[in-house]
């Protein structure tokens, strides 16, 4: 998938992302997703942390942070329209590719929600995550993984999008987050077709 094929998708969608205007089975998905995730970040000190939020997106993670006081948060996207939705300038917006952008930061929580399976060389993207965390610090995945529901998943995008995207094994994630120094601390299956996992840099 190319670059722009994928920022022309979430350009269009970027609306619906923004108002929450998704179908029924859309939204359940995503508030027992948003469940998942509020039960990890409570159990995790991040007030006067830095954050970064890869494929922020309208800033809907950012935002449920915000709530818990860090010390600054990065909302990395490659959909200037998904941006242009965070209007609040505690959060700082950045426009492009994560793989070639130069940024510098040794972050305290990384998190990556919904964006692994569009992105062609994530291997290459994991290694990137590695450098701008620090030891000690966390990082928060959610991505589909490879079973029936994930397949109608893969299959409703390839169809109707015109995206090929990945899916995810728990094993083949934790393996390879396991080469580049992380520990894994949680993983969990969120029906039907998600894994959100929580790992530790060594």
């Amino acid at each position: 998938m190319s670059k722009e094929i994928i920022e022309n998708y979430f350009d269009l969608a970027s609306k619906n992302y923004k108002s929450n205007n998704f179908n029924p089975i859309h939204s359940f998905i995503k508030q027992k997703e948003k469940n998942i995730f509020l039960e990890i970040i409570n159990n995790i000190k991040i007030n006067n942390k830095v954050i970064l939020d890869l494929g922020g997106g309208t800033g809907f993670y950012s935002k449920i942070i915000l709530k818990r006081k860090p010390k600054k948060i990065v909302a990395i996207d490659f959909s200037k329209r998904m941006l242009s939705h965070i209007k609040n300038n505690k959060i700082k917006k950045i426009y492009g590719d994560v793989n070639k952008l130069k940024i510098k930061g040794n972050f305290d929580l990384i998190i990556c929600m919904g964006l692994l399976e569009f992105l062609k060389k994530f291997q290459m993207f994991i290694k990137k995550i590695k450098i701008l965390s620090k030891k000690g610090s966390y990082l928060i995945m959610l991505v589909p993984q490879k079973n029936f529901f994930g397949l109608i998943y893969k299959f409703y995008y390839l169809f109707i999008h015109n995206l090929n995207i990945n899916l995810f094994s728990i094993k083949e994630l934790e393996t390879l987050l396991v080469k580049n120094r992380y520990i894994i601390i949680n993983r969990i299956n969120i029906f039907p077709s998600s894994i959100m996992l929580l790992a530790k840099k060594k």
